[in-house]
């Protein structure tokens, strides 16, 4: 016993240092020789460089297994984000003085493509608990992005692989065609370049998205985190700003700064309006009114809160506003509580009838069954309910014919046939969401949370202490990784994507990809080969995602029919656009 502690105790300690030395010279040495081969960097000391797109998550202490490239071709429409990464790899423990440059786009004639690039550093949050869902995979997991700031170094030890993301805005009169641009890494071990071939095609997207988005947030934590007692607007308009960027709207925009308690009879909402201003020049397609509580009320502040929807109410219609605004009417009632929801749906209905009412529910159990008439409308919620939000996703068209929308509801477990946001899992399952919402025929996306952040706050201590000069707890609600957090608190009121959250605009591009297709089809009078193809193209459950899989488990990864070979994806939406220019050249002959 004492001989096998002593192994334990000290002689494993040393071996596994050594194995992890032995592993990271291989590993070294290995990038080293693919880097000088053929289609390499060709160069043989410092660092190389590979170039792989948005959906390959990168782990930094491990060896870069897939393909090395130099170039990346890239396609994207008007008005769109496209987000790839650069991967240094370096041949031994630093890389110092981190400079990153792009050339302009040029196409054959010598057009340039005038955009704004972004550039960010991925980092890392650990990540040693098991969660509930099934994930067995510890350690370091990409997900912050942070702005990548002039002569920035890697000197960690263990890093094998530090990849840089980089975001790309294609301007909305870009020019179609074809443009090829030269990104140059400058760092103290020396220059290395790389070919970026990008097709523009030939539309664009809306500013404001088909696929309507709903969030919760909440903006105590965030002033908890800045040791605040209030967090002042222009933070939180930063905060706007990021998600909006990301296709995913700030809900409680129009509610977090809120003046609930009139003076003299009248209320002050110069606040949310300057707020919701904002933040609808950039997009905004949908905010919450008023979220009413999760169960029953006092009478008087149950009076009080009809009173507030209906001069908020008055407001925004006298902005044009109103069509944007829904009220969440009850948080998940239980069966017990179907008659209070039904009363306080009445009477919203009353006040003003042009307010768009949404309720969360679970779609399994009776009385949830909305979509079924012999169910729901003895209940009589059908025709007051106008945003439904089922916790397991349905079709409803019978529903959505009546001019009600259907949403998709993710809160933690992303129970029933969801994909899921977590940080430990792969970037397809967040890349797949706007692909699942298409082929449910789903009109919206809620995600319950994108400022979780408790565990982090650490409230009236010095920033020197929180993150990011100290580690990121990624562990939410169950101890899941990364639920409910999607955007990152900066210095001074700046907030920083996820990586996560920009796989998910790619995600909900892609919708808007198919979007574009259907309205383009349905006015489509050519070839009906083209059409045909287009058609297929449209019916997603075909080819990438199976509508209902019963043997999931709670990461629901066979919802994917190729969970393993994400590049797929790409391919199709390829396929999606080439669909789109073909069919509109025939319209214009």
């Amino acid at each position: 016993d004492q001989k096998q502690a002593y192994w334990s105790d000290q002689r494993w300690d040393i071996l596994s240092q050594k194995l992890d030395d032995l592993y990271l010279k291989v590993s070294r040495l290995y990038h080293r020789s693919r880097n000088t081969s053929p289609g390499g960097n060709q160069n043989s000391s410092g660092y190389g460089i590979t170039l792989t797109h948005s959906l390959n998550k990168v782990k930094k202490d491990h060896h870069y297994a897939d393909p090395v490239s130099s170039s990346l071709n890239l396609s994207a429409a008007r008005n769109e984000f496209e987000s790839f990464q650069v991967v240094l790899l370096p041949y031994d423990s630093t890389i110092t003085g981190i400079e990153l440059e792009m050339s302009p786009f040029e196409n054959d004639q010598g057009k340039v493509l005038n955009l704004e690039s972004d550039f960010y550093r991925v980092e890392y949050n650990l990540i040693q608990w098991q969660s509930r869902y099934v994930s067995h995979d510890r350690g370091w997991h990409p997900d912050p992005l942070i702005p990548l700031q002039s002569g920035e170094s890697f000197t960690n030890r263990d890093d094998l692989c530090r990849p840089l993301w980089i975001t790309l805005k294609i301007p909305v009169n870009a020019i179609a065609g074809n443009y090829t641009a030269t990104l140059t890494v400058r760092a103290d071990q020396g220059e290395r370049t790389a070919t970026v071939n990008l097709r523009v095609w030939d539309f664009g997207l809306p500013t404001r998205r088909s696929l309507m988005t709903h969030t919760w947030d909440d903006i105590g934590l965030l002033a908890d985190f800045y040791n605040l007692e209030e967090l002042p607007v222009e933070y939180y308009l930063n905060f706007c700003e990021l998600l909006l960027e990301n296709n995913l709207n700030p809900s409680f925009a129009g509610l977090n700064y809120l003046d609930k308690t009139p003076a003299n009879g009248k209320y002050d909402f110069s606040t949310s309006e300057q707020i919701l201003e904002f933040s609808i020049n950039r997009g905004l397609s949908k905010f919450s009114l008023i979220q009413m509580k999760k169960g029953e009320y006092q009478p008087k502040e149950l009076e009080g809160d009809y009173q507030l929807i209906k001069a908020y109410a008055d407001f925004l219609r006298s902005k044009g506003w109103l069509d944007l605004a829904l009220v969440e009417l009850w948080d998940e009632p239980t069966v017990l509580q179907w008659t209070g929801v039904k009363e306080r749906a009445e009477k919203i209905k009353s006040i003003a009838d042009d307010i768009d009412l949404q309720l969360f529910v679970d779609a399994d159990h009776d009385p949830y069954r909305f979509y079924e008439p012999e169910i729901s409308r003895p209940f009589g919620l059908v025709d007051l309910i106008d945003v439904w939000m089922p916790f397991h996703s349905i079709k409803a068209p019978e529903i959505q014919a009546e001019g009600k929308e259907v949403w998709s509801y993710f809160c933690t477990l992303a129970s029933g046939n969801a994909p899921n946001l977590f940080i430990d899992r792969p970037a397809i399952y967040q890349r797949s969401i706007g692909w699942y919402c298409w082929a449910f025929g789903l009109d919206g996306f809620e995600h319950w949370s994108t400022s979780y952040i408790w565990r982090n706050t650490k409230k009236g201590q010095p920033m020197s202490v929180k993150w990011p000069n100290t580690s990121w707890d990624s562990r939410t609600f169950h101890d899941f990784h990364g639920e409910g957090q999607l955007v990152y608190p900066g210095f001074n009121g700046e907030f920083y994507p996820s990586l996560r959250l920009e796989v998910f605009r790619d995600s909900s591009d892609d919708f808007e990809y198919l979007e574009i297709l259907k309205t383009t089809l349905d006015d489509f009078q050519g070839d009906i080969k083209k059409r045909q193809a287009a058609q297929r193209l449209l019916s997603t459950q075909q080819y990438m995602l199976k509508l209902y899989p019963y043997e999931v488990q709670e990461t629901l990864e066979n919802t994917l029919r190729s969970p393993e070979d994400p590049e797929l994806i790409l391919e199709y939406r390829e396929a999606i656009a080439l669909a789109i220019e073909d069919l509109k050249g025939d319209e214009n002959k």
